[in-house]
This record gives structure tokens, C-alpha cells and sequence, in this order.
């Protein structure tokens, strides 16, 4: 068992006030902790992957966990709560009709998001692709542009990545990300970036983005001692948290959160971060049009009008979206919808006409004199 020699104060001294109220030293009575007894709170410790406190004698140990500590035979022994099950009747279920007003940045890319075109409050999407493509940019655009076209909505960028010098440079190229408010995670390294986030999420904002959440995930998990999967199941929480509007403004908080992606292309992340998002936008350099960028639906579970629009970053204000291409790649779409119908009636004439397969009428004759067949035989 290790003892975690270097951990911030404010994990401590909760490590302490957990140690305080444990089942096992309130059930023996044994004097105040931090007294010099037997059971005086000796530090925090690792082990297995969890994180465990301890008394002096090292022999009492009680995990940070939602467990209870019992004791058996005089010694504390650990008994798992069962999980409560409930089960939900969507018809019972209400809520605010805000949550269900999408965000427009009245561009082509609202319909990436949604079949009626928008980011809708209380999802979660993830941005993934190639290095330098454009995620920051295109990103910082999209919240620019929902913050011009409705001026109540409450926007924040989270860099892990930038600095306020970086990010001078971005604004003297795109004017409007000068207008979006920003936390700047390198400017807390002395303090514990955890509970930054925490007190930023706290004011209530109606969409988030971060860039990266693997940057952020990595900060939170050297500051606070945590385990890559532990900081990435507290970020994940904290945004379904906020997803339900336990903030101070009750915002149904969405996130934008860009991920990078290995050298393979893959995506970084565990299944339970794929999970807990509403949809992943992919976006890449194109192949057979000499490297034109172009952005791409994963997966959407508010479904989606636009599967793929290809867009270029070399304006002077905002990113551009090729809407004459993506016009025609509709109109080719419907032109092949069209034909497709056509054929499929010529063949229906056509069997009529020479008896060649089988009509739609005659296959469910077919289908019925069958089943008359099978059920005599019985």
C-alpha cells in the first residue's frame, strides 16, 4: 500500500472528514480523530486503483467510496450499497419547453445537429479529427454565431490548450471569438483545476466548449491524484450534472467538447464517454477534392439533415460553408431517389405486362394460399 505523499489540500481535507464520520470510528467511540489515539487520521493511500484513508496503525482502512464499513469479528469488514433501481414512464416525465429550443447559428452546420437544424439544450457532442484541420476554429465559430443570433444565450471556451497570447492571435483573424467568454486553464496551475471547473460550471451557462476534454482530463487527474479513468468518469458526470440543470442559472447546459483522435485516426476515449454523448462530428481533409475540408456526422441521436458539408477557413471573419456544393449533392441525392422510384415501377409494368416474376398482389396471394396450406396440415 502507497501513501500519496503530495495531494492538494482540498482532497485532504475532505480524506479527513470522511475519516471523521466513518461507520467504523463512530461505532467504537474512540476519541476525537487527530488526538494522538490509536485511530488518528494518519494520511491517504493507493491501492488497487482506489483511494483509501487510513489510522495511524495502518490496519483500519475505510474507502472513499459510497460503501459502508461494518464490523465483524472486531474488525471493520465492507458492505456494497445494492444500486436502487427505478423505472422511468417517459409519459410522466416533464419539463421545461427551453429545453427543447434549439440553438441556430443560422448556417448549414444546424442541420448536422439536428433534423430541425440547431443544437438542442441538454446534448452532448464530441468534435474529433484531424490535427490542424480546423476543430478549434470551426467550434469557436459555431458558439460565436449562436451567441450573435440570440444575445441571451450564455457561451464559455474552456482552453486547456491555449493561452491568453494564443488566443490574441485567433481574434486578430476572427473578431467575434473576442467576444466569447473564456477560462484559461493554465492560468490556475497553482490551484486545483478541478474546482475551478466546478465553481465555472456552477454560474449556469446554455453551451460549453472544450478544448480539449483530454486536456482537461489530463490536468484534473495530475492536480487531484486521480486515476485517467476516474478524471474522465468526474468530467462525464459533472456535464450530465449540468445537462439536468444543476446550476445556478438552471441552464440545460450542452457541450461541445473537441477530442483528439491517435495517429491511426481513432478516436481517444473510453466507451463510456462514447456513450454519454448525443452525437460525434467527425471532420476531415478530403481525398478526391485535393484536400478540401469537410465535416461528417458519426452518429446523431437527434438525428440529421446534412450527413457531410465541406467548409474552408479562408476567410478573414468567420469559417465559410460551401453551400453551392452542398445544394448540389442534395439535388443529385433526390435525382437518384427519383430514378430509383422509377425503375422500381417500370419492373412492376413490366411483370404485369409479360408475367415475368411475380406482382406485389400476386406474392401476397402466394403468401396466404401458403400459410391456408400449412395450417390444413396441422
Amino acid at each position: 500500500m502507497q501513501k500519496i505523499e503530495f495531494i492538494s489540500n482540498a482532497i485532504l481535507i475532505k480524506a479527513k472528514n470522511r475519516f471523521e464520520k466513518s461507520s467504523y470510528v463512530n461505532h467504537h467511540k474512540v476519541g476525537k480523530p487527530f488526538n494522538g489515539s490509536k485511530y488518528t487520521f494518519e494520511g491517504m493511500f493507493r491501492t488497487n486503483n482506489d483511494y483509501i484513508i487510513s489510522d495511524s496503525s495502518g490496519h483500519y482502512t475505510i474507502p472513499i467510496t459510497s460503501e459502508t464499513v461494518k464490523t465483524t469479528n472486531g474488525k471493520p469488514s465492507i458492505e456494497k450499497k445494492k444500486p436502487k433501481i427505478e423505472l422511468i414512464q417517459v409519459s410522466d416525465l416533464k419539463y421545461d419547453k427551453e429545453i427543447f429550443r434549439p440553438m441556430k447559428t443560422g448556417h448549414a452546420i444546424d442541420y448536422m445537429f439536428s433534423t430541425e437544424g440547431g443544437i438542442y439544450p441538454a446534448t452532448n457532442y464530441l468534435i474529433v479529427g484531424d490535427p490542424g484541420i480546423g476543430k478549434s476554429t470551426q467550434t469557436l465559430d459555431m458558439i460565436a454565431k449562436i451567441k450573435e443570433k440570440d444575445p441571451s444565450r450564455k457561451i464559455l471556451f474552456i482552453s486547456g490548450e491555449m493561452n491568453q497570447i494564443d488566443m490574441f492571435g485567433y481574434v486578430e483573424r476572427y473578431p467575434s471569438f473576442g467576444k466569447i467568454p473564456t477560462l484559461f486553464l493554465c492560468d490556475y496551475l497553482d490551484e486545483n483545476p478541478k474546482e475551478v471547473i466546478e465553481e465555472t460550471y456552477k454560474q449556469g451557462f446554455d453551451i460549453i466548449l472544450i478544448d480539449s476534454f483530454i486536456e482537461v482530463q489530463e490536468s484534473i487527474q495530475a492536480s487531484s491524484n486521480m486515476t485517467r479513468t476516474q478524471a474522465e468518469k468526474w468530467m462525464i458526470d459533472l456535464m450530465i450534472q449540468n445537462n439536468k440543470g444543476h446550476n445556478d442559472l438552471k441552464k440545460y447546459t450542452t457541450f461541445l467538447a473537441i477530442q483528439q483522435v491517435t495517429k491511426g485516426g481513432n478516436f481517444v476515449g473510453s466507451n463510456k464517454l462514447k456513450h454519454n454523448t448525443t452525437g460525434m462530428i467527425e471532420l476531415r481533409y478530403s481525398i478526391e477534392f485535393s484536400g478540401d475540408r469537410y465535416a461528417k456526422v458519426l452518429k446523431n441521436r437527434r438525428g440529421f439533415k446534412h450527413e457531410k458539408i465541406f467548409f474552408s477557413l479562408d476567410g478573414n471573419i468567420s469559417v465559410e460553408y460551401d453551400q453551392k456544393r452542398l445544394d448540389r449533392d442534395e439535388e443529385i441525392k433526390q435525382r437518384l431517389s427519383k430514378e430509383k422510384e422509377i425503375l422500381f415501377s417500370e419492373e412492376e409494368k413490366f411483370n404485369q405486362i409479360f408475367g415475368s416474376g411475380n406482382t406485389k398482389k400476386e406474392n401476397e396471394f402466394e403468401n396466404e394460399f401458403s400459410e391456408t396450406q400449412t395450417q390444413q396440415e396441422i
